[in-house]
């Protein structure tokens, strides 16, 4: 149950954070970046490589929720444990906060 729940809050987080804020600042954006665009900039990050994170991250987040009812479990528990520390490198490199 306590796992459900927990794939279902980060499938909810990817969402909300590469649909619904992606073009709106946040506290977590690098340096001075007020969309998602900008802070993969600011990263010095080409654009290509924003748009297959996201892709991959939505990804993820659907198949956390259809690991739910499907046997897609170890794949949906790979992508929770892994998913959301990628970017933290990042974050950490830039002297920036982050979630994790």
């Amino acid at each position: 149950m306590i796992f459900t729940l927990l794939q279902l809050f980060l499938a909810a987080a990817m969402f909300d954070v590469w649909l619904f804020r992606y073009r709106t600042p946040g506290a977590f954006r690098g340096g001075d970046a007020k969309t998602m665009e900008e802070e993969f900039e600011v990263y010095g990050l080409p654009d290509w490589f924003r748009k297959v994170v996201r892709v991959l991250k939505l990804t993820a987040g659907v198949l956390m929720i259809a690991g739910i009812w499907h046997e897609l479990t170890a794949l949906s528990r790979r992508n929770l444990a892994c998913g959301p520390y990628g970017g933290s490198d990042v974050h950490a490199r830039e002297g920036q906060r982050s979630l994790v």
